[in-house]
């Protein structure tokens, strides 16, 4: 599917670098990376399983692509953690867990060196930040990781709309590192328009052919970011 996606939508973008890993999910959801420039590892987290050994422990997974920028390395720790669909509370200790273990990750890759280095933290993290959340052991790692989202004003700061509570939040991240932030200061921005019209806080143009509540890109919204690497 991502080669058809690929081909079919974006011939012109110059993608040449496709990775994707099939996933356990049963809705054949996975995560995946698209590049122009060329990957110098993939490191999948697919077949681990939780704590109590009773399911598979990553929805989706934990890839782990590197890239190579003009020399420079980039990291990106890809997610997709477990959704809310069940509610929040109910799926809190999944996605706790499958967090935590992404931050022990990331901390067998960068803490011999204090956490410096070109690498981001993505996904659909399925759980907003407040006393509840499940997303702490990211949220505040040790190694400094910065939601570039809270650099918008509080109002722009959501990525997501729920019809059923009309709510508008985060879902959906860009964690830098410390050495990423310092050095690229700038915002980010967030793609609404496939928002469905019923996303009423949105007042901005949509793609062609989004409907009231369907058809439509997605209920979230991708966050993208230009970042110079050193």
């Amino acid at each position: 599917m991502l080669e058809r996606f690929n081909s079919r939508y974006l011939p012109q973008m110059g993608y040449k670098h496709r990775m994707l890993i099939d996933s356990h999910d049963l809705r054949h959801i996975d995560v995946a990376v698209l590049s122009r420039n060329p990957f110098t590892y993939v490191n999948s987290h697919r077949h681990e399983r939780n704590k109590a050994n009773t399911a598979w422990l990553f929805s989706r997974d934990c890839l782990v692509v590197g890239v190579a920028i003009n020399g420079a390395p980039l990291t990106l720790f890809v997610n997709h953690f477990k959704s809310m669909m069940e509610g929040r509370e109910e799926t809190k200790a999944r996605r706790q867990e499958q967090v935590e273990r992404v931050a022990a990750i990331i901390d067998q890759w960068f803490a011999k060196d204090s956490y410096n280095g070109n690498f981001i933290v993505l996904g659909d993290f399925n759980d907003y930040v407040d006393a509840g959340t499940a997303l702490n052991a990211l949220i505040q790692h040790t190694g400094g990781l910065q939601n570039v989202v809270e650099r918008l004003p509080q109002g722009e700061r959501w990525t997501h709309f729920w019809a059923g509570g009309n709510e508008y939040r985060q879902l959906d991240y860009l964690l830098l590192s410390k050495s990423l932030a310092a050095t690229n200061t700038g915002n980010p921005g967030i793609e609404r328009r496939g928002l469905p019209w019923r996303a009423a806080a949105y007042q901005g143009a949509r793609f062609e052919g989004v409907g009231e509540n369907h058809p439509k890109a997605s209920d979230h919204c991708p966050v993208y970011m230009d970042v110079s690497l050193t």
